[in-house]
């Protein structure tokens, strides 16, 4: 699976708009989970899963793999923050930021609601 990177935070509206769906999605998401069949009933798990709706798919990706591996540039600025780059999160604002640029590959005005980061 790798090391991933993913946004520390519990705000939920947040969450939403990291993952491009609307607010009220969290709430479906919590539903939607409270819903789910026994997982040792594999086969009823599994057609669960599979129909999930379209924004509460994006929403649950999201929050398992947040914005993926972590690159080997975003890696190396990790260590040279003096982080392991295994396991570990950041919140000074300007490294956070940097680590999301070197992650992402491009600038956003949604970096600067990103707080802190974490990976592992």
């Amino acid at each position: 699976m790798g090391v991933r990177l993913y946004p520390d935070t519990e705000d939920q509206a947040l969450l939403c708009k990291l993952a491009g769906v609307p607010e009220s999605t969290a709430q479906e998401l919590a539903e939607y989970n409270k819903s789910k069949p026994s997982a040792l009933d594999q086969d009823a798990h599994y057609k669960h899963w599979e129909y999930r709706p379209e924004n509460v798919a994006r929403l649950e990706d999201f929050q398992t793999f947040g914005w993926g591996r972590v690159s080997l540039t975003a890696s190396r600025l990790i260590e040279e923050y003096g982080h392991d780059n295994v396991c570990g999160s950041e919140s000074d604002p300007e490294r956070v930021r940097s680590i999301l640029k070197a992650q992402l590959c491009f600038d956003s005005p949604l970096m600067d609601e990103v707080k802190a980061v974490c990976w592992g």
